[in-house]
């Protein structure tokens, strides 16, 4: 099962959609050649991909279904980590993300596991206040009219599904890494810490798809990008 966002790049710049018009639908249904983010676009981590993930989170269940983004970029006081994204489950769980573009990653599970251990030590109330509120604060479009679209998506979450401080907790052995590609050896240490280990890492693969006659020269296109659940 995957979810799409669908992409436009003309001379306003670069947008993207979960439900593109009807005129354009069957053009990217029809992209088949695949591109890779990093290299062929020159993305990078986040300051595009994490970027338009953080404006995704309009979008209910995505990327993943009993999914809401609760923030970007988490930075700890006592080190140089980050955690790329934080979600919150439908079930009151604080899901850590590790995300990364250009499939030649080899330690992302080790920074999961990292992000993992570094939240069992924070109050999971706290850690969701104050990362909520700095996400909204900080989003790139300052418009109140945005910030109140996140703002209600998020408390409608809570709402809908019976969360409030009591059930708020980070679980010890669970996460997402979303990348590209994922490397033979990298998936081994995943499905060994999943099957051996007790541990609940989700891997979702990005694919992204242009027509064939794409070009890097050309200065308006279209392009659809995949979130593959690939277990």
């Amino acid at each position: 099962m995957s979810n799409s966002l669908y992409f436009r790049k003309d001379s306003e710049g670069l947008s993207c959609s979960r439900t593109p018009s009807n005129k354009s639908l069957k053009e990217y249904a029809l992209m088949n050649r695949r591109i890779n983010l990093k290299k062929d676009l020159k993305w990078h981590e986040v300051r595009h991909l994490q970027n338009f993930l953080r404006e995704a989170d309009i979008w209910n269940d995505f990327p993943v279904i009993g999914l809401t983004l609760v923030s970007a970029e988490i930075k700890k006081s006592w080190n140089d980590q980050s955690i790329d994204l934080l979600y919150l489950r439908q079930d009151g769980a604080l899901i850590p993300c590790e995300l990364k573009i250009g499939g030649n990653s080899k330690d992302s599970h080790g920074q999961l596991i990292r992000y993992i251990a570094d939240l069992h030590y924070r109050n999971p109330f706290d850690l969701l206040k104050d990362s909520r509120n700095k996400f909204v604060e900080g989003l790139d479009d300052p418009d109140p009219i945005v910030q109140r679209i996140h703002k209600k998506k998020f408390n409608d979450f809570m709402s809908v599904n019976g969360i409030d401080d009591k059930f708020i907790r980070i679980l010890p052995r669970s996460g997402i890494l979303m990348d590209e590609e994922f490397q033979p050896y990298l998936l081994k240490a995943v499905r060994y810490l999943n099957e051996v280990c007790g541990f609940s890492i989700k891997m979702i693969q990005i694919k992204a798809y242009v027509k064939e006659s794409w070009s890097q020269d050309d200065t308006s296109y279209l392009f659809r990008v995949d979130f593959v659940d690939i277990q």
